[in-house]
């Protein structure tokens, strides 16, 4: 790809999304390493697989965008909005994701390594699987199995919301998923209740725990 195609590809795009004609952008497997994309829409476009390590995409508009497999490693993406992206699998390691809004955001099993999620706007999005090792701006912590129901329980905090705990469809606070428990669980069988509960309860615990000594080694902030 020249560099005058991404210009033309998003002006198209712009087109497409103003209904004025046009084409939907197509970047699927692009070579656009350290790209200058900032404030760009690209909202609905599709960039799975491509490669912009190293790209300068803050405050671009990448909303429900699919970016499966893209490699964003080092990428600047401050205050970007990638709410509903599809990221499944991305390399997003080192990359400046903080202010950004990822909310309901796909992430399972990305790479988020090293990434600096300050501010990140979290809520609903699906971090399960994720890579989540030495990242700033988020705590978190894993454990499971934890009996029938979910399987595991992942747990972060981040400064726009909290302490947040996920197993497998469920996504609340602590508070919520002891809820959960006490109205019966995840179906459970009622000769069971007791027995899973506490199993539960053991792993919530201990993701709280980890979560709450490694705030207080860091001065309570993430």
């Amino acid at each position: 790809m020249t560099p005058t195609e991404p210009a033309e590809v998003i002006e198209a795009h712009r087109l497409w999304m103003a209904g004025e004609g046009g084409s939907r952008a197509n970047l699927s497997g692009a070579f656009l390493s350290g790209a200058f994309l900032g404030h760009a829409n690209l909202r609905y476009a599709n960039l799975s697989y491509a490669n912009l390590s190293g790209a300068f995409l803050s405050g671009a508009n990448l909303s429900g965008a699919f970016l499966s497999g893209a490699n964003l490693s080092g990428a600047n993406l401050s205050g970007a909005f990638l709410s509903g992206a599809f990221l499944s699998g991305a390399n997003l390691s080192g990359a400046n994701l903080s202010y950004a809004d990822l909310s309901g955001a796909d992430l399972r099993y990305a790479d988020l390594s090293y990434a600096d999620l300050s501010y990140a706007d979290l809520s609903g999005a699906d971090l399960s699987g994720a890579f989540l090792d030495a990242t700033r701006g988020l705590v978190w912590a894993r454990s499971g199995p934890c009996g029938i129901g979910p399987r595991e329980i992942l747990g972060w905090w981040s400064t726009t919301e909290g302490l947040v705990v996920e197993a497998g469809c469920f996504r609340g606070s602590p508070a919520e998923m002891r809820a959960q428990v006490a109205a019966g669980g995840w179906d459970w069988p009622a000769a069971d209740h007791k027995r899973l509960a506490a199993s539960v309860e053991k792993h919530l615990r201990r993701v709280e725990g980890d979560i709450t000594e490694w705030l207080a080694a860091r001065g309570g902030a993430a």
